[in-house]
């Protein structure tokens, strides 16, 4: 009998001991999960802060340099149910997106005439009028002009932007959305926003020097 009771005994603690372990253990883990939780999301937090502080970037903040950083075009979170691409419209909108996440929108250029030029490597129209749209930038005071690339990656572009010393931005529409909303139907193709965000005109096609003179006197 004293063996038997000193057996229930010990295998009594065991239960007991047992599932108190196990709570101790749980509850240690519970409270490590949640330290760890709060220490991401403080971390979390300051990045986030730090990310909408570097979110929005000036003309004139753009990497120096050929093609000025390479910007991705993008469309996300932009809302164009006011805006167009016809003379008289307010320019459909989309930003230019840096590797670090850092943007410049067409709608912040506002206040200065906008020449938006889309072309490919492999458009020999476009590298013929490449040369006098560069001029056309370089002597402007406040002109801006966005050269989108169509539908190419980096190896096709950084090349051909070094070859004929591209110093304005150099966008990659990678999907080819922007030249869908555009309407672009051939390359080159070039559209003119004057300063209050409005689209004047678009040239399609081939854009002799006398033309592109003619076409950027027209924005106000």
């Amino acid at each position: 009998m004293i063996n038997r009771s000193h057996s229930i005994a010990q295998a009594g603690r065991k239960n007991f001991v047992g599932p108190i372990h196990r709570r101790s253990r749980l509850f240690l883990l519970l409270a490590a999960l949640s330290a760890l939780t709060i220490f991401i999301s403080a971390c979390g937090g300051g990045g986030q802060a730090d990310a909408v502080e570097a979110q929005t970037i000036a003309f004139e903040d753009l990497p120096a340099g050929m093609g000025r950083g390479y910007p991705i075009v993008s469309l996300d979170g932009i809302d164009n149910a006011q805006n167009g691409t016809d003379s008289g419209d307010h320019a459909a909108d989309f930003a230019l997106v840096l590797e670090d996440g850092s943007q410049l929108r067409l709608s912040d250029l506002e206040g200065r005439p906008v020449m938006l030029n889309f072309w490919a490597t492999w458009c020999p129209p476009c590298r013929q009028e490449m040369p006098d749209i560069i001029k056309a930038y370089e002597a402007g005071d406040d002109l801006v002009v966005l050269a989108i690339n169509e539908r190419e990656n980096m190896d096709a572009v950084k090349p051909f932007a070094e070859d004929f010393g591209i110093s304005m931005p150099v966008a990659l529409d990678q999907d080819g959305r922007l030249a869908d909303i555009y309407g672009v139907r051939g390359m080159p193709t070039s559209v003119f926003i004057g300063r209050d965000g409005t689209v004047v005109a678009k040239w399609s096609g081939f854009i002799s020097p006398d033309v592109l003179e003619a076409m950027l006197d027209t924005i106000p």
